[in-house]
């Protein structure tokens, strides 16, 4: 019996492609939802479904001035959803 994988969310689609495209890493959630065009829970919903699965992964960093601002970072499964 053959097994398909789920259908992956357009918004998460998106999101894994924008990271690919912008070399592996995007700085900044607000950019992020700025860039995409969805709504802001859609996108945040999505970004902590592909880091539950290990498809992107997140680094803060504390040194930005006020408040922290966050890198999500492509990972190798992240990636190959999005390699034809």
């Amino acid at each position: 019996m053959t097994q398909f994988a789920p259908e992956m969310p357009p918004v998460r689609r998106l999101i894994l492609r924008l990271l690919a495209d912008n070399g592996g890493s995007y700085t900044g959630t607000e950019k992020l939802y700025q860039a995409l065009p969805a709504s802001r829970e859609g996108i945040r919903d999505s970004l902590r479904q592909a880091h539950k699965y290990h498809m992107v992964k997140r680094v803060k960093c504390r040194t930005c001035g006020r408040g922290h601002k966050t890198t999500w970072i492509l990972t190798q499964k992240g990636l190959s959803y999005v390699e034809p």
